[in-house]
């Protein structure tokens, strides 16, 4: 009598088929957004697949994921991050340790809290004290700061966006510089 149910010692008897691409792509993207979750990391450290060659060569293959075309489906970016960092040695030991477990939790939630919030951008086109040459550029790239009151340098002069009566966000203009974008509260 043959029982139906695969026993792990009975796997070399069958043939694995692959499954078709719709459901490689589904099983692909879940496992990659898998890797967003600190816990999953630390479980995969503490089951020494994160020093089994084949797996690792999974990892390196995964990367393609970083392409627009396939980005563009995770719900958790910050996975794509995780993948890069699991490229480095000495990250695959220190995840088998509670300590960095925890703190790639904390760095996680501190950035799910703060970063669209200090991040958001908006295009105001001719704001009332643009130069002549930022009117000719077609406008400004601004940083709208969730929402509040920024809290400005005495002498900088606070722009208001809103119905033209005084009232609106402040906002900080975002300055392309050499080596990285300088904010400055205008």
């Amino acid at each position: 009598m043959h029982n139906s149910r695969t026993l792990p010692w009975q796997i070399h008897h069958h043939r694995y088929e692959l499954p078709d691409d719709e459901t490689r792509f589904t099983l692909e993207l879940e496992f990659v957004q898998c890797l967003a979750n600190a816990d999953y990391l630390h479980w995969l450290a503490l089951n020494r697949y994160l020093e089994d060659p084949a797996f690792l060569a999974f990892l390196r293959y995964l990367h393609y994921w970083r392409q627009p075309k396939y980005a563009r489906f995770l719900v958790y970016p910050q996975a794509l991050a995780m993948l890069e960092l699991l490229g480095r040695a000495e990250v695959r030991r220190e995840l088998g340790r509670g300590q960095y477990k925890e703190f790639l939790r904390e760095q996680q939630l501190l950035h799910w809290r703060f970063y669209f919030n200090n991040r958001q951008r908006r295009l105001v086109v001719n704001p009332p004290n643009a130069s002549k040459e930022t009117l000719k550029a077609g406008g400004t790239w601004t940083t709208v700061l969730n929402e509040r009151p920024v809290q400005a340098e005495p002498e900088a002069e606070q722009l208001k966006l809103g119905s033209g009566n005084g009232e609106g966000r402040d906002v900080t203009e975002v300055k392309l510089v050499e080596g990285g974008m300088q904010n400055t509260t205008t």
